[in-house]
């Protein structure tokens, strides 16, 4: 139960830090929990006391028994600590065994911790190869950081005598840049040129193709035209030789005719004629 609270059943308090039962997960914060009085009474199943005041005789069952530790000390200082030893000790032989429980037909057998923080032959070796990569490491930081140093003092030189070189390489880039720009001058009247006569040359060929397409035209043009009055000639013969067939078969059928209009003359009998009567006048009609 917590002490100074006066009451047998569970209160709930809002706690802060320092405070017992509980422990603040953030700064500064206050968390409200159940907490028992410290008043005992019958619910109390146990109790964790301590003996401040030992009396004229032992409490029977309590005081009047040790009971030996379960469990000794792991680590290797404690160890030491324990025993008064030095670092020339071996701490193996001080380690608190517990022994097993027997079984029949067995050796008994003893149960022992690992120690912890023990200065062994490896764990000196790794030490020593530690320390040897962190003085590799410095030597080679140290060999680097001269090497830049030099490639510095290198960059400064150039940098004073760079003002020195810059006037004689201007002086020659003068000279250089002159040369250079009547080599662009030439470079581009012999450019001009070859365009020049580029035109010129497309320009006869163009001439020429043309020339050659209109005599492959004229030539083309003849030989139609001819063909085309072959196949006019040939018509009309065909034309007049139809005409003289046409004339022909006319003929032929008006000489028919007037052969059987004679005949049927003949066979045909006069008409009569009135002598009292008079003549009828013919009017010939006048086309409008």
């Amino acid at each position: 139960g917590r002490p100074g609270v006066l009451t047998t059943p569970s209160v709930r308090l809002l706690l802060k830090k320092g405070a017992s039962c509980y422990r603040p997960p953030r700064t500064g914060e206050r968390r409200r929990k159940s907490v028992r009085g410290c008043i005992i009474d019958e619910n109390l199943s146990a109790l964790a006391l301590i003996v401040l005041r030992k009396g004229e005789t032992d409490i029977p069952g309590l005081a009047d028994t040790t009971v030996p530790r379960r469990l000794g000390p792991k680590r290797a200082s404690n160890i030491r600590k324990l025993y008064n030893l030095t670092k020339e000790d071996d701490l193996r032989q001080f380690v608190v065994k517990r022994p097993l429980p027997e079984k029949d037909g067995k050796k008994a057998k003893t149960k022992a911790p690992k120690i912890q923080r023990l200065i062994t032959p490896v764990v000196l070796q790794r030490k020593r190869h530690r320390l040897a990569i962190k003085k590799r490491r410095v030597e080679s930081r140290k060999e680097a950081e001269s090497e830049y140093m030099n490639i510095l003092h290198l960059l400064r030189r150039q940098e004073r005598i760079r003002p020195r070189s810059r006037l004689s390489s201007m002086r020659d880039s003068r000279s250089s840049v002159g040369e250079e720009r009547d080599k662009e001058k030439e470079n581009a009247a012999a450019k001009v040129a070859k365009k020049v006569a580029k035109r010129e040359a497309n320009k006869e060929v163009k001439k020429v193709t043309e020339a050659a397409k209109k005599a492959d035209a004229k030539k083309s043009d003849k030989k139609t035209d001819a063909r085309k009055s072959d196949t006019k000639k040939a018509e009309a013969g065909k034309k007049t030789a139809r005409n003289k067939k046409e004339k022909k078969v006319e003929k032929k059928a008006t000489s028919t005719r007037l052969q059987e209009g004679g005949a049927q003359k003949e066979t045909q009998k006069p008409p009569r004629v009135n002598p009292l009567r008079p003549k009828k006048k013919r009017s010939k009609r006048k086309n409008k």
